[in-house]
C-alpha cells in the first residue's frame, strides 16, 4: 500500500538535511576539500543521540522486527464494563440488529425458513436420527441450553476480571450480552407466535438453543477468526440438529433461531475482528443464491 508524504513533511525533511550538511561543512573548516571523505553516517546515528543505552538499541531492533506484522490491540481498560454496567448496553445492542450490514443475513434467514416451512411436518414424521445418531445428538440439549451458554459466558468474563486480562473480560462481556440479546429476542417472538412444538408443547418458534449456540460461535469468530469460528459453528449446528432430532423444534425454528443468534453476536461485536463477511442474497439466471463478500475492518 503506497502512502503520499505531505508537502510540508518533505520541506521539513529537506530543511533538516540542509542543516546537517551545513553543520558538517563548518566542522571541516579550511582545507576540507583535500581531506578524505568522512565515513557514511547511518540514519540510526543521526536519529539516535550519542551515548544511548543498549536497551534503546535493543528496543529499536525489536521495533524493526515488528514492521509488517499485524498488531493485536488489546481492549482498552475503560471499555471493559464492570459488573454493574455489563447489561446496560443492551439497548444499543438492540439498535445494532437491523444495521445495513445485517439486512442481507436477515433476508437469507427469512427466505430459508420460508422455503423449509412447508416440509416441517414431513421432516418431523420421518423419525430420522435414531440409534447411535440419537445418542450423539442428545447432549446438545444441555450444551445449547441457557444455563450452559450463559454460564460459560459469565465464567469467561469472571476469569478475565480476576486475572486482570482486559481481552478475556471483553470477550466474556460480549458473550454475556449476546446471550441476553438472543434470549430477549427469541422469547419475544415465541410468545408472539405461540407455535406448537413437534412434541405437542408450546413456544416452538424460534429455537432458543440454536440462537444461543450460534451467538456464541459468532462472538468467537469475530474476535479470534475462523480458526475458532469453524469449530464453534460446527458445535452450534450440532446443537440445532439435536433440537430437531428430539422433536423439540421444527427445521424452520432452528434456522430462524440461528439467524437471531448470528445477528446478536454481530451486534455486540461491532468493530471487532479484522475480516468479516457480508452475506447478501443474489439473483442468478434460473434461480437464486447467497453472496459472501469479505469486508476488511
Amino acid at each position: 500500500m503506497s502512502r503520499t508524504i505531505p508537502t510540508g513533511c518533505c520541506a521539513a525533511i529537506l530543511a533538516g538535511c540542509v542543516s546537517v550538511a551545513s553543520a558538517q561543512t563548518v566542522a571541516l573548516g579550511p582545507g576540507a576539500l583535500g581531506d578524505p571523505p568522512a565515513p557514511p553516517v547511518s540514519i540510526d546515528e543521526v536519529i539516535e543521540p550519542a551515548g544511548s543505552t543498549s536497551q534503546v538499541a535493543s528496543d529499536r531492533v525489536a521495533a524493526r522486527r515488528q514492521i509488517g506484522r499485524p498488531a493485536r490491540v488489546p481492549a482498552p481498560a475503560g471499555q471493559v464494563p464492570g459488573v454493574g454496567r455489563l447489561l446496560t448496553a443492551l439497548g444499543n445492542d438492540l439498535l445494532q440488529l437491523p444495521r445495513r450490514e445485517n439486512l442481507g443475513l436477515i433476508g437469507v434467514g427469512v427466505l430459508a425458513a420460508a422455503a423449509v416451512h412447508p416440509f416441517d411436518d414431513e421432516i418431523r414424521d420421518t423419525g430420522w436420527g435414531r440409534g447411535a445418531l440419537r445418542e450423539l445428538l442428545e447432549p446438545g440439549e444441555i450444551v445449547g441450553g441457557f444455563y450452559a451458554q450463559t454460564g460459560g459466558a459469565l465464567a469467561t468474563y469472571a476469569i478475565g476480571r480476576v486475572t486482570g486480562s482486559d481481552r478475556v473480560a471483553q470477550v466474556g462481556a460480549e458473550l454475556v450480552r449476546a446471550q441476553v440479546l438472543t434470549q430477549v429476542t427469541t422469547q419475544f417472538v415465541k410468545f408472539t407466535t405461540t407455535r406448537t412444538r413437534p412434541d405437542g408443547t408450546a413456544l416452538s418458534f424460534p429455537s432458543g438453543h440454536s440462537g444461543g449456540a450460534f451467538a456464541t460461535a459468532t462472538v468467537l469468530q469475530r474476535n479470534f477468526g475462523w480458526k475458532a469460528g469453524v469449530p464453534a459453528y460446527a458445535m452450534a449446528a450440532w446443537v440445532a440438529a439435536s433440537r430437531v432430532q428430539m422433536k423439540r423444534h421444527h427445521v424452520s425454528d432452528v434456522i430462524v433461531g440461528a439467524t437471531v443468534g448470528i445477528l446478536a453476536g454481530r451486534a455486540v461485536t461491532v468493530g471487532s475482528g479484522e475480516n468479516t463477511f457480508a452475506v447478501t442474497p443474489t439473483v442468478v439466471p434460473g434461480g437464486a443464491g447467497v453472496s459472501f463478500t469479505r469486508v476488511n475492518r
